[in-house]
């Protein structure tokens, strides 16, 4: 115990051990007491603090927004009042969740109405005014989407059909089969065909669900199967026009260079034809005054005659002349060694000027 008492007899240590227990009950009861308050004070907060209010979609009342409609914020809060939960946890859900034009209609109403005060004035406003009649109406004649999934599509049902419930004009007992004939009735025509022995195997609404759904991811798959063919098809059909468009690209080209090889041999050739076209008109301009008489035969023999050991080569401004061998004759016509113009049948002279104009007799020297 840590203690040193001063006694003598044991009547005094008897004595002290009596008020030792006593204290020390004491002090227990102090600290048991001061726990308990503790306690008490800890639980109060936390209670307090951490109170579970229950959650509810948003609902702004417009239509353009992205949050849930009416109908199903209307389900959300009365699943609430069903848990039991209290009636402010209730009301504070309902205020949390609403917003914009909602918001602002229930800040029109007292702070002290009740649950269903509220929701009286939220269906006043945003309440469907449909008959129930036409919600009949509308499921027996809804039809699947083309885009629509069967989940979509059955989902779809079951609201018609739970607003007509709720209007009285469908008992809730006749439902199923209500569900069943209308889904299967309404689903478009491939996937309708391949479920007909369906229907008459499967007699609840989820289970017959549920295999059509089946039905409806194998018919999806073959057709993604298909479309993968397919593309892979006109993928090698591409390729396979594409060869050919290569080697008509360079068949293209080849012709191409063969034109243009061709324009320019043909402009060679006007080229040609012009300078040759000049030097004959040079050629008859320089000559048409002595032409007739160099040609005549008696020329060339008196020539012969008087100069016997001279070139035969007519005009000297012509400028052909024999400075190899001046024994040798010099053609006046072409220039050319050897013969004499007469009979002459050079068709171009040494300088490449066209005599075709100038037309040599029959018979000559050569």
């Amino acid at each position: 115990m840590k203690t040193k008492p001063k006694l003598d007899t044991l009547e005094d240590f008897q004595s002290w051990m009596k008020d030792r227990v006593l204290a020390d009950d004491e002090n227990k009861e102090g600290e048991d007491s001061k726990a308990r308050v503790k306690e008490e004070i800890h639980t109060q907060y936390t209670t307090s603090a951490i109170q579970h209010f229950p959650k509810i979609s948003h609902f702004s009342g417009d239509k353009d927004k992205k949050d849930v409609p009416y109908d199903v914020w209307r389900k959300e809060v009365e699943c609430i009042v069903r848990e039991g939960h209290p009636q402010h946890a209730v009301a504070q859900a309902i205020r949390s969740s609403l917003k914009g034009e909602a918001l602002r209609v229930r800040s029109i109403l007292p702070a002290s109405v009740t649950t269903g005060e509220v929701m009286a004035k939220m269906d006043s406003i945003y309440g469907t005014v449909v008959k129930s009649e036409m919600y009949l109406a509308k499921f027996y004649s809804a039809r699947q989407e083309p885009d629509e999934s069967v989940s979509s599509w059955s989902c779809r049902l079951e609201t018609l059909l739970s607003k007509a419930v709720e209007g009285g004009q469908v008992e809730s007992r006749q439902t199923n089969d209500m569900l069943c004939t209308m889904l299967w009735q309404g689903l478009c025509s491939p996937l309708k065909d391949v479920t007909a022995h369906i229907l008459d195997r499967i007699k609840v609404f989820d289970e017959l669900r549920v295999a059509i759904r089946r039905s409806e991811e194998d018919q999806n798959q073959r057709t993604t199967e298909e479309k993968t063919t397919a593309k892979k098809h006109v993928a090698t059909s591409k390729a396979a026009i594409d060869t050919p468009s290569a080697e008509e690209g360079g068949l293209k080209e080849i012709k191409g260079i063969v034109q243009q090889l061709a324009a320019d041999v043909k402009s060679l050739k006007e080229d040609n034809k012009q300078r040759r076209d000049s030097d004959k008109g040079y050629q008859q301009k320089d000559t048409s005054g002595s032409q007739q008489a160099y040609g005549s035969r008696k020329y060339y023999n008196q020539q012969a005659k008087r100069f016997p050991n001279q070139p035969q080569h007519g005009d000297t401004a012509a400028g052909y002349s024999n400075s190899v061998n001046p024994d040798e004759p010099v053609c006046f016509r072409c220039g050319r060694v050897g013969h004499i113009a007469l009979g002459c049948r050079a068709k171009v002279d040494i300088q490449g000027k066209d005599l075709n104009g100038q037309r040599p007799s029959s018979r000559g020297r050569r």
